[in-house]
């Protein structure tokens, strides 16, 4: 009898076919059970916020980074109960002193069954810096507008200066405490309570800082706006430029500006300030943003920038010095030189770096006595033959004339 594949794999699978059904569910379901109990790996998607420990009494820690992400292994069913809080993320300062530091990240779990499989970073930067207390004037910032045809008046704050609090070099920064003020078409006096804050020279808010107290009661008087005016914008510079320079040029884009405001407000104002602008250390230009300061019954015409580009140049003290002239013969053909007066001096002037290192043989005059028999002559000396570094100008040179003699050797 010939045996035949297809006629065989048809009746196998059909007879008994309810008890392997079964079967097929049963594994089915088994496979299910296995598959629920494996671990599953990836990333968390929310990033857990790093807190300093163990600091030491009246210093304060500066980090590079705030946050931490990671990569975990759970189960599915401890997936579904993790959140931000079920981590800590910490770096240990125990004995630190203050400076810099690179340390690793530390990363828990509160949740059993969970094994954290990456950081991300790893390691971050921390400073630690002396904790320092300051206290400042408080002013203010005005977003939106008031209602057509008015402006805002005088403002009063309660208390007048806060306490400000953090690292030596964030609070040092820090000149005010800022209220903003927000308006939206108001035409009525107003008093509202609001949260101090510190921003840098760009408008950014400073972190890092604590204000006390943290809310002042600002009052707001809102006045009628008469004419209008253009006023020029003063910088308000503060700080000294690194030592042998000097502040030799200031320019402001845009140096005008349209306001508006009360009639008595505006016959007393002839310029605006901008916000305080630091050139401590200055050696070179740089370009700062800085915000309009704007007095009390005066505000910006709509459409006028409440900041202006400011462009500093620091340049170096221009010294001047006397120097020795070096004599520098060019084709003698054999024969002897001499001259007299042998002292021949130049003042010199230019930058203080590059007068100081002026040395022996940078400034020179050079003489050609091409074609020159053996005798006695007469030389002219002018500012302008004098050889010297680039960046150096001669102003005078004495004397004016030398006797040059040449002889035969």
């Amino acid at each position: 009898m010939k045996f035949k594949p297809r006629k065989f794999i048809k009746r196998y699978i059909l007879s008994d076919w309810p008890v392997k059904l079964i079967c097929i569910l049963a594994a089915l379901v088994l496979w299910v059970y296995v598959a629920s109990g494996q671990s599953t790996t990836g990333k968390f998607p929310s990033k857990i916020s790093i807190k300093a420990e163990n600091i030491q009494t009246g210093l304060i820690p500066i980090y590079d980074e705030k946050e931490v992400e990671i990569q975990i292994s759970a189960e599915p069913a401890v997936w579904n109960k993790l959140s931000a809080d079920s981590f800590r993320a910490t770096v240990d300062l125990t004995g630190l002193s203050e400076g810099t530091y690179n340390l690793p990240i530390s990363v828990i779990s509160t949740v059993e069954g969970v094994q954290i499989v990456k950081k991300t970073p790893d390691k971050i930067m921390v400073s630690l810096e002396p904790s320092i207390n300051k206290t400042i004037n408080v002013n203010r910032k005005i977003q939106g507008s008031p209602a057509e045809g008015m402006v805002v008046g005088d403002v009063t704050y309660d208390p007048e200066s806060v306490v400000v609090s953090g690292p030596k070099s964030i609070v040092e920064g820090i000149s005010e405490g800022v209220v903003v003020i927000g308006l939206s078409g108001e035409a009525n006096n107003f008093e509202k309570t609001i949260k101090v804050q510190a921003f840098d020279d760009q408008g950014n808010e400073i972190t890092n800082v604590v204000f006390n107290p943290m809310d002042i009661k600002v009052s707001v008087s809102m006045v009628r706006a008469g004419n209008n005016k253009t006023v020029g914008i003063r910088p308000k510079i503060i700080g000294n430029p690194q030592d042998g320079f000097y502040i030799s040029k200031v320019s402001v884009l845009p140096n005008t500006v349209d306001v508006t405001g009360s009639e008595s407000a505006l016959l007393a104002l002839s310029f605006l300030e901008t916000s305080l602008i630091d050139v401590s250390g200055l050696n070179g230009s740089t370009d700062k943003t800085a915000s309009i300061v704007i007095p009390d019954g005066i505000a910006l015409d709509p459409g006028q920038v409440a900041s202006v580009k400011v462009n500093i140049v620091a340049s170096e003290n221009i010294i001047t010095r006397q120097m020795p002239v070096t004599i520098i013969p060019l084709n003698l053909n054999n024969l002897n030189f001499s001259f007299t007066p042998q002292a021949i001096n130049a003042v010199v002037s230019g930058p203080q770096s590059e007068i100081n290192n002026l040395g022996a043989g940078d400034v020179s005059l050079s003489i050609d006595f091409s074609g020159k028999p053996s005798g006695t002559y007469s030389y002219d000396i002018n500012a302008s033959d004098i050889k010297v570094p680039q960046g150096v100008t001669v102003n005078s040179v004495s004397p004016s004339s030398i006797s040059v003699v040449l002889a035969n050797k």
